[in-house]
């Protein structure tokens, strides 16, 4: 239901439905905790962009944040590392802050996502494909149309 409001653009319903199916997950957080704490990250996130999609940039971090905050609560043993919240909020923050044309911002978030992934190889092999999306989407964004082929 939440990706119905979606497409039409429409990010308040989308997190509205959202927040009904993370209602959900915090009900198996005893039974499944690994997944329950995954599953209302990824939730989240799923309506973070939404909401940079259709603009309310606002929103977007703040679901962005809350779904690294939920990811993050996934107790030991571990099936999803920090390095992999971290970077994917990197990830997000620099295309907001992109999408804000602010280009020092996307700049830092860009170059936090690299030393994530250099940092975290076992993370990187699955998540180094989408750094090249965030190199492009923030020049895109901020108008930077050089430094997409300097990359």
């Amino acid at each position: 239901m939440a990706m119905s409001f979606a497409f039409d653009g429409d990010s308040a319903n989308t997190v509205k439905h959202e927040q009904l199916a993370i209602a959900y997950w915090v009900t198996r957080e005893e039974v499944e905790p690994q997944n329950a704490f995954y599953q209302q990250g990824e939730l989240a996130n799923e309506a973070a962009r939404v909401c940079i999609d259709a603009g309310d940039l606002t929103a977007a971090e703040q679901w962005y944040r809350k779904g690294t905050e939920q990811g993050l609560k996934e107790p030991n043993p571990k099936t999803h590392p920090k390095s992999l919240w971290d970077f994917r909020l990197a990830h997000a923050l620099g295309r907001v802050a992109a999408r804000r044309g602010d280009k020092a911002e996307a700049q830092r978030q860009i170059e936090k996502a690299r030393k994530l992934l250099d940092g975290d190889p076992a993370m990187a092999a699955q998540q180094e494909r989408y750094f090249p999306y965030l190199v492009g989407y923030v020049a895109l964004y901020t108008n930077d149309l050089r430094r997409r082929r300097r990359n």
